[in-house]
């Protein structure tokens, strides 16, 4: 899963930065980050967000990840 991770963050930090995307300055997350944990989610632990959160949270991949609301 960690290789997985790794080149989804990658694809998506890739795929913004070709289309121009700026983040926010106050976001927590980058959208990159939004992009891979979403994906996650879904390959993982099926759309679950919170059961996602729950589990990838320990594995350190963000430093921060958004509340369900």
């Amino acid at each position: 899963m960690h290789r997985q991770a790794i080149t989804i963050y990658l694809l998506c930090d890739d795929l913004l930065r070709e289309i121009s995307f700026k983040d926010d300055p106050q976001c927590s997350m980058t959208a990159a980050e939004i992009m891979t944990f979403v994906f996650l989610s879904a390959l993982y632990y099926e759309c679950n967000y919170k059961k996602a959160k729950k589990l990838l949270e320990p594995m350190k991949f963000f430093s921060k990840t958004l509340s369900p609301s």
